[in-house]
């Protein structure tokens, strides 16, 4: 299989990321490897900004109707 060279380059920041995901578990645990990947990971950083703002199930629930609809 070839590759051309923008395809290689587009890489190069997923494969890095990847990468730091894997040093970091296996040198810090799981638990550490997660933490430093959230920022990438926008469905559970959105997640965790509504746990912050609501204080009951309620709440959640309320927030997360008024959330925008995603458009596939």
């Amino acid at each position: 299989m070839t590759s051309d060279r923008a395809q290689y380059d587009a890489a190069g920041r997923y494969v890095d990321r990847l990468l730091e995901q894997r040093v970091a578990r296996i040198v810090a645990g799981d638990s550490t490897a997660k933490r430093r990947d959230i920022r990438f990971d926008a469905p559970l950083r959105q997640a965790m900004e509504l746990m912050e703002k609501g204080s009951s199930q309620k709440d959640l629930f309320t927030l997360a109707a008024a959330l925008p609809t995603r458009q596939e």
